[in-house]
């Protein structure tokens, strides 16, 4: 069963992605800080990371690269930031995904569906 690692400080966000998630055959961990999502994919070995661009006073889009750094795992953005200057950054990284809040449960149900039973996603290409 593929392990979806969530990295939200908000916990009712975590919770709604959780939600959004529970049709698919998957465990869900929920972690609120950088440290614990470091971590949470040393220890759990996610098969996907859903996490928001802002953590509090931690920023998302660096922990991503060090994400990066230590698993071969797809990262998901799903955040409220939508300013060119922000999506540049995060599509730096890049990310499987960048969702805008507020995202359709719909949405982010196949996005996640698609990166955890289809074909590896190539870097830098974010899905329709």
């Amino acid at each position: 069963m593929p392990t979806v690692l969530i990295v939200d400080d908000e916990w009712i966000v975590a919770h709604y992605i959780e939600v959004a998630l529970a049709r698919l055959d998957c465990r869900c961990v929920v972690v609120r800080s950088a440290a614990q999502a470091l971590a949470a994919v040393t220890g759990e070995r996610p098969s996907l990371v859903i996490m928001d661009v802002s953590l509090g006073c931690e920023d998302g889009i660096e922990l991503s690269r060090r994400i990066r750094e230590s698993a071969d795992v797809p990262v998901v953005f799903l955040t409220a930031q939508s300013d060119e200057a922000t999506i540049r950054r995060a599509l730096a990284t890049r990310p499987a995904g960048y969702l805008v809040k507020p995202v359709d449960g719909s949405a982010l149900l196949r996005l996640a569906e698609r990166l955890l039973t289809g074909p590896p996603a190539q870097a830098g290409r974010i899905p329709p």
